[in-house]
């Protein structure tokens, strides 16, 4: 597995609310990409928050994991936050909110709700998860998932970014 990921604050601003954290486990690889809510430092706290409880939810089922983030954020201004775990051949992922993800062999539902959504995957798939800083306008072409996570990273936030939001993509080719 190959991935990269690249955040920017909203222009202007000395701070994102956005972040990924990165939980390598021994069955699997799990990804956390948190879009708080609010501007700057006080939807900087809010993945402060999160930073500091990521040892409790490191091995906890998927939904689980969800439910406490959700508790830990009950009192600040809230975060859009998904969820994704990697196996062998296998992805699961569940979200809070709205962070878009998208692979090139199949669309995956951005409106979930708390529940784990399974999707096969194949040896090739590159998957896209993002905040609403980003289009979500960009086609994941054979000549774009031929280049490395980190470049495909880079091409999209240079691309699709908006300027007026925190933006953060990450990609993850299984390679």
């Amino acid at each position: 597995m190959e991935y990269h990921y690249i955040t920017y604050p909203k222009k202007g601003e000395p701070s994102s609310g956005d972040s990924v954290f990165v939980l390598h486990e021994p069955q699997y690889t799990r990804f956390l990409v948190i879009d708080a809510l609010g501007r700057g430092i006080k939807a900087s706290r809010v993945i402060s928050k999160v930073e500091s409880k990521i040892n409790t939810i490191r091995e906890l089922p998927l939904v689980e994991t969800i439910d406490i983030i959700e508790e830990i954020l009950k009192d600040t201004c809230g975060a859009n936050i998904a969820v994704i775990d990697f196996y062998t051949l296998k992805v699961n992922y569940g979200c809070l909110g709205d962070i878009a993800i998208k692979s090139n062999s199949d669309m995956m539902d951005k409106e979930v709700h708390k529940k784990a959504i399974e999707h096969n995957t194949n040896p090739d798939d590159v998957f896209i998860a993002h905040t609403r800083g980003i289009s979500g306008d960009f086609d994941l072409d054979e000549g774009l998932i031929d280049f490395s996570a980190e470049d495909i990273a880079r091409s999209i936030m240079k691309n699709y970014r908006k300027d007026t939001e925190d933006s953060t993509v990450l990609v993850v080719k299984l390679v």
